[in-house]
């Protein structure tokens, strides 16, 4: 916080309204310490697919002792382009026209998108937010922490949330009940949300790799009536055969069997450990945990699409496992780990199609968590490398047909961060609209942000370094590794050009334009300025006339018999420059219109005039007054 500002109070959660399109992400109050105005500051969130075109917010000041200060300040946001995820009012404030506030309260009471329609609510209440846990803050136990990650991914950061209306995924984003898969990183919800989806048990993880990819679920809440007066029937049968069918075969008719010969008849038998004084066979421990069992799996089994399938079928076979030889627990522990298989097989297949459809509309970002998230299922792993692959390529043939001089980027392939380009105002303009366009197209729908090349946030590595790193990162998948290599050739090194004319090297010039690969504005017609100007350069001596015209141009007393010439040359003029004594690096200079071979300089009264004469000797003329006064041949040696 700048000391221009003072924050005097802020809100300490985020703010929501049941059917709300946009979250209240955070609120201050200020007082700009300089003018003494009291200002707030807050920053709506959408949460929903349309663009947003306008926000109405009331902002109701309070004193110090909570009481309403004022009528109610009623704000607009104006010209918004506001898609899902994205935030406005940080950089902008608004004024409060009394001074003694020290608190208030804040709700939208309308949203305007896009396509027209309007959401509008006086009435809508907004409550607090519970607030989203850091994992390191939610996981004191570093090893609880490390199960988590290992489960959903190491790109995960906050312990999942659910409200009434909203659930907040491990990645931060903010989804409707509605929703099953996150909208940014396409994991499930009920995954994240699940009863044991947090600390999975050690050894589960090691016997059974395909549920580190599936998390229990928290049973929710019953769906429809008959579907539970079906579940109940059958767990109600199961437990009538589980507790009658011990008697029924216990019965025996009335009397007693013969002894057998030659045994002696005894007195009554010694009551078993456990046995029933009506002597009845004893129940086994074991009925009620198997009778439990059974209804776990005839849920399961009542709806095998439903959300809590998953952890009923799961307990289900745990409980059965439990239970050993009982009955026939075994086979039905099996049945309900090769249900967990398919049913696991099938929500793989569901994930690979959710991430080959993000990849053909060019989220690429998106698709690439989603295939890592699938870990080594099919070519998953081959399928995020062509996300970042396909994102590289498209880049790498803009460069191929652009000058992009002086463009830096940064470049994300993670879900919901913004890649960065900072276009200098020359470039943007060479570029122009369609050029701008087809460089935001090699983004897909990935997000991507262009600034000024003054922005304070603009990044240091040029667009072909990122571009390039983007590629080497890929290793050796497709032509990426070719590409990577071939990215330092193709930018735009005319600089070097330049630099090599206005150091008089023109011989050089020559060479590098004529090994530059890459389009060269001008090409034909800077070769041929190198060629006519190369006739001045070179040493000189003495043919005829004044050898101290030339000296004069230093009022150097000495006469010059011989002299050397270089002729520097930028984009707008030439200049000839002599070099009079051996050893020199600069001397008087007489400069030329860019294509002109007369060189001049003029003194006072007096002009300079360098030229090629006809005959191959370079002539230098003083004139007075624009008379010829005198004048100077040089011939090559």
């Amino acid at each position: 916080m700048s000391e221009r500002y003072k924050k005097l109070y802020h809100l300490e959660h985020r703010l929501y309204a049941s059917q709300a399109p946009v979250l209240i992400e955070s609120g201050a109050l200020l007082l700009e310490q300089h003018s003494n105005a009291m200002l707030c500051q807050l920053c709506f969130l959408n949460i929903q697919d349309r663009p947003i075109k306008s926000l109405r917010a009331q902002v109701q000041m309070l004193d110090a002792h909570g009481e309403p200060l004022g009528k109610v300040v009623d704000h607009r946001y104006l010209d918004l382009d506001l898609k899902r995820e994205e935030e406005c009012g940080r950089d902008s404030a608004i004024v409060l026209p009394s001074d003694r506030a020290a608190s208030f309260t804040v709700r939208i009471t309308q949203v305007s998108f896009a396509d027209g329609e309007v959401w509008a609510d006086e009435d809508a209440v907004w409550t607090e937010l519970p607030r989203q846990l850091l994992l390191d803050q939610a996981y004191e136990d570093a090893n609880e922490r490390e199960r988590f990650l290992r489960r959903f991914g190491r790109d995960s950061l906050y312990l999942p949330l659910r409200t009434e209306e909203l659930w907040f995924c491990t990645c931060g984003a903010v989804n409707h009940n509605l929703d099953k898969r996150c909208h940014r990183c396409r994991r499930r919800r009920s995954a994240l949300l699940g009863r044991e989806a947090a600390a999975p048990a050690p050894e589960l993880l090691e016997e059974t790799s395909f549920l580190d990819r599936k998390p229990k679920l928290a049973p929710l809440p019953r769906r429809k009536r008959g579907l539970l007066l079906g579940t109940c029937a059958l767990v109600l049968l199961a437990l009538l055969a589980v507790l009658l069918l011990p008697r029924l075969k216990a019965l025996k008719p009335a009397g007693r069997e013969p002894l057998p010969a030659g045994a002696q008849a005894s007195g009554p038998e010694t009551p078993k450990e456990n046995a029933p004084s009506d002597g009845s066979p004893a129940e086994d421990p074991r009925a009620a945990d198997y009778a439990k069992a059974l209804a776990l799996q005839a849920e399961a089994e009542a709806d095998p699409y439903g959300e809590d399938f998953y952890a009923l079928c799961l307990s289900a076979a745990e409980a059965f496992e439990a239970l050993g030889d009982y009955e026939d627990s075994a086979s039905r522990a099996l049945q309900c780990r090769e249900k967990l298989v398919l049913r696991n097989e099938t929500l793989l297949k569901e994930d690979y199609a959710a991430a080959r459809a993000l990849l053909e509309n060019e989220r690429y970002s998106e698709a690439r968590a989603a295939f890592l998230a699938l870990g080594d299922y099919e070519d998953s792993a081959e399928q995020a490398r062509e996300a970042a692959f396909r994102k590289g390529e498209a880049l790498f043939f803009f460069l191929d047909g652009h000058s992009v001089k002086g463009v830096t980027a940064r470049l994300s392939m993670e879900p919901g961060q913004e890649s960065l380009v900072a276009l200098p105002r020359a470039q943007l303009l060479s570029l122009g609209t369609s050029g701008v366009e087809e460089l935001r197209a090699c983004f897909g729908e990935d997000p991507v942000i262009f600034i000024g090349s003054e922005d304070a946030s603009r990044p240091e590595q040029t667009l072909e370094e990122a571009t390039a790193g983007l590629l080497r990162d890929l290793g050796d998948y497709r032509s990426s590794a070719e590409m990577a290599a071939l990215l330092p050739e193709m930018v735009d090194r005319s600089d070097e050009f330049f630099t090599l004319c206005a150091l008089g090297d023109l011989d050089g010039a020559r060479a590098w334009l004529k090994d530059y690969k890459r389009p060269f504005a001008d090409r034909e017609l800077w070769l041929q300025r190198l060629d006519r100007y190369e006739s001045f350069c070179g040493d000189w001596t003495l043919l005829v006339g004044d050898p101290n015209v030339v000296p004069s141009l230093s009022e150097l007393p000495d006469k010059c018999y011989e002299i050397r010439c270089v002729v520097i040359l930028t984009p707008e003029e030439a200049r000839l420059r002599f070099l009079l004594n051996e050893g020199d690096e600069a001397g008087p200079e007489l400069s030329a219109d860019l294509d002109e071979l007369r060189f001049s300089l003029n003194v006072k009264n007096l002009c300079y005039l360098a030229q090629i004469n006809a005959s191959g000797s370079l002539s230098v003329a003083l004139l007075r007054d624009g008379a010829n006064w005198r004048a100077v041949e040089y011939k090559r040696p």
